[in-house]
């Protein structure tokens, strides 16, 4: 594709007519033509090529970064079109993850931090180290929750997206 945008670009840039002179229809128009649909072409495979790489990502917080990264690419309609119907899985896999979240939060209830302590660095205090360990789970979660809400804020309005929200 990298040469086929070059071959485009030289064919653009070979062109001597003035872009400005619109007396000049006869030229323009095909090429301009030729231009959108096959910039229409990149989008559709850009679009296949998210989707790919959205199937691959196997965690919520790599699935935000894809999003972050194609970003400026989201509002182009046929990318869009290729895309829409993975935010309502990005938004099952933040539930299932916050689902996970929770059941190991509430297996280390903080009852027995002695004989059934929580996972910590070596070196901290049962207590402390419990303690430091629970602040960073609702902090992972809250950081990926306004991603979400960022990247799928169409896809937020409607009954599921309320429920995914709302029920951890």
């Amino acid at each position: 594709h990298f040469a086929n945008a070059r071959k485009v670009f030289a064919e653009y840039d070979a062109d001597t007519y003035p872009p400005l002179d619109i007396s000049n229809d006869k030229h323009f128009v095909p090429v301009y033509e030729i231009y959108c649909s096959t910039l229409q072409d990149w989008d559709g495979t850009l679009g296949a090529l998210m989707v790919k790489a959205f199937d691959e990502v196997s965690t919520t917080h790599n699935a935000i970064k894809l999003f972050d990264v194609f970003e400026i690419y989201l509002g182009r309609p046929i990318i869009e079109h290729d895309i829409r119907p993975k935010y309502k899985e990005l938004m099952f896999m933040f539930h299932s993850e916050l689902i996970s979240t929770f059941a190991v939060f509430d297996e280390f209830d903080g009852t027995d931090c002695i004989n059934k302590p929580p996972p910590r660095h070596r070196n901290m205090p049962p207590y402390s180290g419990a303690c430091l360990w629970a602040q960073g789970l609702p902090d992972r979660s809250t950081e990926h929750s306004e991603r979400l809400q960022a990247i799928c804020s169409r896809e937020l309005e409607p009954e599921d997206g309320r429920r995914i929200m709302a029920d951890p």
